[in-house]
């Protein structure tokens, strides 16, 4: 056998290679808890993700989603992340990056709970093979979080969000074409002079051209609507629309008409007309919404045959089930047209099954909220069939609904109440005694439910002997169910202080109130579910009255108008309506802007939203939205107010 000697230089040679490329190891980028494969990402790339939770806890890992956003230019795709549980507790997946991406973000959710790495959110820039940022990056980055930061939990940095765009628009002329409005726009927010004059320099520029393009005519109209000179942008959008008869002014001008116009058989002939241009997916949209105006008067007129005739031309399935969702609960809780309401009604249903998924949500996501929206119109159809004397229809199509309430849950909705009351009446007894009983001790049975429970229970043992004891027992594991729910939920930071004055023009501050249960209800005279919710914020603060320990505070925002119209729109809206409520006004930060103080301050995405504030002045809990049970509302702020008063931090 022959030994092959390697000569002392080249062996050196070869474990100095062998040294470069260990050096050259990608180690990979860490984003708080996050690690990804690769330093220096780029489209194209599979990259390996591993999610830690050393500071945080997944109360149940069924419940833990994940997903990124890759956005390009203007816009923000969602894909699901697979993320798998490990033994040492880390989550592990895989993505691969499309090829169009020029950045990313990561998003994390358990149940109601978003992790975002202390607010400054998980995301990521993307490279070419040379390591060089890819045009676009920062400022797909700087839109990111102009448009979406606020509503994924991240405190946005408005100056470095106007550095990420600033860097891309000064060096790449396409980047400019599709951010630099955005841009020109949050310049003028943050710095009204040299917004200003930027803007004047972009608008001179336009003008100065012998001929415009409908592009360029476009971006002249949308310059002169940030400066708030409506008059001019209106005047260019009249010569657009005469210039350009199938452009986007002109379609504009079509849709003013038809919403302008009152007489049904004109707005139709507007719509026709309309129609025969219709060819891009935004026309689809607004053809839509055309048609769905025309059938929901020709359902005020009691013409249903034009009302079938002109909803059927709704081409979004997703938006038709929810039209004919509305109008049937609608119908069926007035006892009006059962027929009718059940007949489209039960349409939804089948509906809601094609609905195609949108690009702007993830597989995950569509199977969700196609379920959500299921389990909402087969509430709807069980109700009316009820009311039909179809109980045991009811009932078959009101079970999966109850059963989707996850424990802890509360039956805000009253869907868990409903299908006890169809059994009730079919005097499945001893059914409703075995299932009535489980909701309640899921921490899901409201009053009426109890109720229910307490007429099987006799009808099955010949008396109430022993029931309230029974009771007890159900709530008493009911209370430990909700307060391990709540404890998930918890918040626990700091409120931020306030100083507002309130319809008598006193100054209330959060600084007065400590040592206080402090909840913070947002809205607004024109936000339908929250004048919804009222009666119900009425029976939480009519039961706490006489507790000094707990105050009530209504916090009304986002108004138009001026001061002084707003202030006496408020102060009629409270009186007509008798509420005995603490109203406070929130204000702009600038007289020419649009950002609201508190909604600023307490990160409000939408509104009615609460806030409970504990005694030690840390945000307790926020709860968006209204679910339509006063019962469920009122009960829920209970539980929350108590769990408040009574709050110790889990210990790290």
């Amino acid at each position: 056998m022959k030994t092959l000697h390697v000569p002392t230089t080249a062996l050196l040679l070869i474990l100095l290679l062998v040294s470069c490329q260990k050096e050259k190891e990608d180690l990979g980028l860490d984003i708080g808890e996050l690690h990804i494969s690769k330093t220096f990402p780029k489209p194209g790339d599979s990259l390996k993700l591993s999610y830690s939770l050393e500071q945080n806890s997944v109360e149940d890992d069924n419940e833990f989603e994940s997903l990124f956003y890759y956005l390009v230019d203007g816009n923000m795709y969602p894909e699901d992340i697979n993320l798998k549980k490990t033994d040492n507790g880390n989550w592990v997946g895989y993505i691969k990056i499309p090829d169009s991406a020029k950045a990313l973000a990561f998003n994390f959710k358990s149940g109601e709970t978003y992790y975002n790495n202390k607010n400054n959110g998980y995301t990521v820039l993307l490279y070419d093979e040379s390591q060089k940022q890819i045009p676009g990056s920062n400022a797909s980055l700087g839109n990111y979080f102009l448009r979406y930061g606020d509503a994924h939990g991240i405190k946005v940095d408005k100056q470095k969000t106007l550095s990420l765009l600033k860097t891309d628009i000064n060096n790449y002329p396409e980047v400019k074409e599709k951010l630099g409005l955005a841009y020109l726009n949050e310049l003028h927010t943050q710095d009204k002079v040299s917004g200003k004059i930027i803007i004047n320099e972009e608008i001179d520029s336009l003008e100065s051209k012998t001929e415009l393009t409908e592009k360029e005519y476009s971006k002249l109209i949308n310059l002169y609507h940030i400066l708030k000179e409506r008059e001019k942008a209106d005047s260019i959008n009249d010569i657009v629309a005469t210039k350009f008869p199938n452009g986007n002014a002109a379609k504009n001008k079509f849709m003013n008409l038809f919403f302008q116009e009152k007489d049904l058989n004109k707005k139709i002939s507007v719509f026709e007309e309309f129609s025969a241009k219709a060819k891009s997916k935004n026309d689809i949209n607004i053809k839509d919404y055309m048609a769905r105006e025309i059938a929901n008067q020709s359902l005020k007129d009691k013409d249903y045959e034009s009302f079938f005739k002109y909803s059927k031309l709704i081409t979004n399935e997703s938006s038709l089930a929810s039209m004919y969702n509305s109008i049937a609960w609608n119908m069926a809780l007035k006892d009006e047209n059962l027929d009718f309401a059940s007949e489209i009604s039960k349409k939804s249903l089948d509906l809601v099954k094609k609905g195609e998924k949108s690009t702007f949500v993830t597989e995950s996501q569509h199977k969700k909220n196609t379920e959500s929206s299921y389990f909402m119109y087969a509430d709807t159809y069980a109700f009316i069939l009820d009311k039909q004397g179809k109980t045991e229809e009811a009932i078959a199509y009101q079970k999966p609904v109850a059963y989707s309430i996850k424990k802890g849950k509360a039956d805000k909705d009253g869907v868990i109440e409903r299908y006890i009351e169809f059994m009730t009446k079919n005097e499945q007894f001893e059914a409703i005694e075995k299932e009535a009983a489980q909701f309640i001790k899921d921490g899901n049975g409201n009053q009426k439910t109890k109720q229910y429970l307490k007429q099987a229970y006799v009808v099955n043992k010949g008396s109430d002997e022993g029931f309230y004891d029974y009771l007890n027992n159900l709530e008493a594991i009911s209370e430990e169910t909700f307060t391990a729910e709540l404890r998930k939920k918890v918040i626990d930071e700091e409120a931020p202080e306030f100083t507002m004055k309130n319809l008598n023009n006193e100054e209330v501050s959060l600084a007065s109130l400590k040592g206080k249960t402090v909840i913070l209800d947002f809205w607004a005279t024109w936000c339908g579910p929250c004048i919804q919710s009222f009666p119900a914020m009425q029976a939480a603060v009519n039961k706490y009255k006489d507790n000094p320990d707990v105050v009530f505070l209504f916090i009304d925002t986002l108004e138009n108008g001026t001061e002084d119209e707003i202030n006496k729109n408020v102060v009629k809206f409270i009186k007509d309506n008798k509420y005995s409520f603490n109203v406070l006004f929130d204000y702009k930060l600038s007289q020419d802007g649009n950002d609201y103080k508190m909604v600023k301050d307490y990160n409000v995405n939408g509104i009615p939203t609460k806030f409970i504030i504990g005694p030690d002045g840390k945000i307790k809990f926020k709860s968006v939205g209204f679910g339509g049970s006063i019962d469920g509302l009122v009960s829920e702020l209970d539980q929350m107010i108590k769990f408040s008063q009574s709050f110790e931090p889990l210990k790290s």
